[in-house]
């Protein structure tokens, strides 16, 4: 990962822990992120030449959005939570609220 990520928060047991742990989940979700954008856009633009692009608009602002919380994501405990799913699920569960919800009302 070439982005610089916000350090973790923790006990430094949970924050060697939870680094292994999201630099995994975020190499797996830049190799599925463009991929899914490059879907997304596709349909938009195969939808504005006659149909109502919103909800794919939408799954493509919660792409981007996904991976803007996984890149700031900064409690180890979060990580840890989160690491006995695998990497592709924990980047479609942000993409679908399930775990952006949960990080919400805990954070």
């Amino acid at each position: 990962m070439t982005q610089t990520l916000p350090p973790l928060a923790g006990t430094p047991k949970q924050i060697a822990w939870a680094e292994e742990i999201r630099a995994a989940a975020l190499a797996e979700a830049e190799r599925v992120y463009p991929q899914k954008k490059v879907e997304a856009m596709r349909t938009v633009a195969r939808l504005l030449k006659g149909e109502n692009g919103d909800k794919e608009r939408a799954r493509l602002a919660r792409y981007d959005a996904a991976m803007a919380k996984l890149t700031t994501e900064t409690s180890a405990n979060w990580w840890i939570d989160n690491r006995d799913a695998s990497r592709t699920y924990v980047y479609d569960a942000v993409i679908a609220d399930r775990i952006v919800t949960r990080v919400i009302v805990a954070g």
